[in-house]
């Protein structure tokens, strides 16, 4: 019931923030492949590791770093790092900073 409350939430997260992205209009940087390599990375990497889904958090990679750092360290870092590409690719979308 959890996991399904947390996937409402960010899908309607996701939607408010395309609409405050379609909302800047002409002022808005055209998306290019990189933003949304980065935006798309980020969301599947805080997906994975909020929801614990199986193809992510069994994967190879995941399970040696969970060896060696442990479930919780393993989980907040990747969750650090899905927020930070997220936030990355959001920023350029807003022509904040430019990732050319």
């Amino acid at each position: 019931m959890i996991r399904i409350q947390i996937i409402v939430c960010i899908k309607e997260f996701a939607f408010h923030i395309v609409q405050v992205i379609m909302s800047y209009g002409e002022g808005l940087m055209t998306m290019s492949l990189l933003n949304m390599i980065f935006i798309v990375a980020g969301l599947y990497v805080i997906l994975g590791t909020v929801l614990k889904l199986p193809f992510y958090w069994d994967a190879r990679k995941v399970q040696r770093m969970r060896r060696l750092l442990g479930d919780t360290i393993t989980y907040f870092f990747n969750l650090i790092i899905g927020v930070g590409l997220f936030i990355v690719g959001l920023l350029s979308v807003l022509g904040v900073i430019n990732l050319n």
